[in-house]
């Protein structure tokens, strides 16, 4: 575990942003490649990688800020110092998205298929995110005899390295949809519905190793019951949209006049 890198005078580089800053950057590469795809320029993708990250963060946070109240509320200088850590990724994902569809709304751009090029870019951001996790020290796992176990500082047992099984999780899911958006980004949806699905399936699984958050109802962690809520509701919009259009909005968009 190593949360600080190195200092330089009061300066210290956090292990924990420097990943989340190099995963927004790979994303924005991404992105920014593949502009053209949805008919922008670089620039104008750019401006909306700013408006969703930033507002991103701010779900991120705030939830994160929510669910440790109790904390925050005897430590309210703490509030800001995202750096060390302490984001909900579901926070971000809701945050991002009403960033993402205000700007959508105001440039008048197509929902679905501006959703299906950002979607693989945000499995690439939140893999390199978890291993900011991983050398921060947060986000790790119950005890296990495992041989992928790892000691960390605070522990004087083996605990699986919950971080890293997501960042794999994140890097491949990444792969699969960035072929998937090459090969059927005429299907307009697809990409999304696809990662809605399977991240919030993985997420779920991967939540049964945790070590570091409550459990809630039914034994299920904050995260899971977002993970249901998430797959349900993309498998609901899936459904809704698939009547709407008859045979599914899983169609070519040059077929359903889609721009």
């Amino acid at each position: 575990m190593h949360p600080n890198l190195f200092s330089i005078g009061p300066l210290t580089l956090h292990s924990y942003g420097l990943l989340v800053a190099l995963g927004i950057l790979a994303a924005s590469s991404y992105l920014t490649r593949n502009a053209l795809r949805v008919g922008k320029s670089q620039d104008e993708m750019i401006d909306l990688i700013l408006v969703t990250t930033v507002s991103g963060f701010i779900g991120a946070r705030l939830l994160y800020v929510i669910y440790e109240f109790p904390y925050f509320s005897e430590h309210p200088s703490e509030i800001l110092a995202i750096w060390k850590g302490g984001i909900i990724l579901y926070g971000g994902l809701l945050g991002g998205f009403v960033g993402f569809l205000g700007f959508l709304s105001w440039k008048k751009w197509p929902i679905l298929k501006t959703l299906d090029l950002f979607t693989p870019a945000m499995a690439l951001a939140h893999g390199f995110g978890r291993i900011g996790c991983f050398l921060n020290g947060c986000c790790y796992g119950k005890e296990t005899l495992c041989p992928l176990g790892v000691v960390f500082p605070f522990s004087q047992s083996a605990l699986h390295p919950t971080q890293l099984y997501e960042a794999v999780f994140c890097f491949g899911l990444f792969v699969f949809l960035a072929v998937l958006y090459r090969k059927h980004r005429e299907q307009a949806g697809l990409t999304s519905f696809l990662y809605f699905v399977i991240y919030s399936m993985g997420r779920f699984v991967i939540e049964f190793l945790r070590n570091d958050m409550d459990r809630l109802a039914f034994g299920l962690t904050l995260a899971q019951w977002m993970s249901i809520g998430i797959f349900s509701g993309a498998v609901i919009i899936f459904i809704i949209l698939s009547f709407k259009k008859g045979t599914g909005f899983l169609l070519s968009a040059k077929n359903r006049g889609e721009t």
